[in-house]
């Protein structure tokens, strides 16, 4: 899992636990969690690294001739690795817009007060876990 990224159903169990709504937890989800842009994305940035990874052309042989790998191979290898680096620096640059994108919806979850969620128990520093029966 990448950094930033949030475990969907662990979260969902949780907020389950905590007395939340499946509309809430669905609406929560939806703020915090992975947008259908953002799954582009990580979708695009492996196909970036499948390109960064294109293996270098290699000679060939037959019997006893060495065959030296023509010099459009490895040209073109080159370009798909510049375009896979090219393709990840572009993904990179608009990775903060999607973040900032998602931080103005959970302001604007949270100034409409939430839809009248129940309230999360804030956690002391340094105290350990609490555990609530059910």
């Amino acid at each position: 899992m990448l950094q930033g990224e949030v475990d969907q159903s662990s979260a969902y169990d949780r907020l389950l636990e905590q007395g939340y709504t499946e509309e809430q937890i669905a609406s929560i989800l939806g703020l915090a969690g992975l947008s259908s842009e953002e799954m582009d994305m990580k979708r695009q940035q492996e196909e970036a690294d499948a390109l960064r990874a294109t293996p270098g052309p290699e000679g060939r042989t037959a019997g006893n001739i060495y065959q030296a790998a023509n010099p459009m191979e490895h040209i073109g290898a080159g370009m798909k690795q510049y375009a896979g680096m090219r393709q990840s620096q572009d993904l990179e640059a608009r990775r903060p817009e999607i973040w900032d994108e998602q931080m103005k919806r959970r302001m604007e979850y949270l100034r409409r007060g939430a839809a009248g969620a129940p309230a999360t128990p804030a956690a002391t520093p340094g105290a350990p876990p609490q555990v609530y029966a059910t």
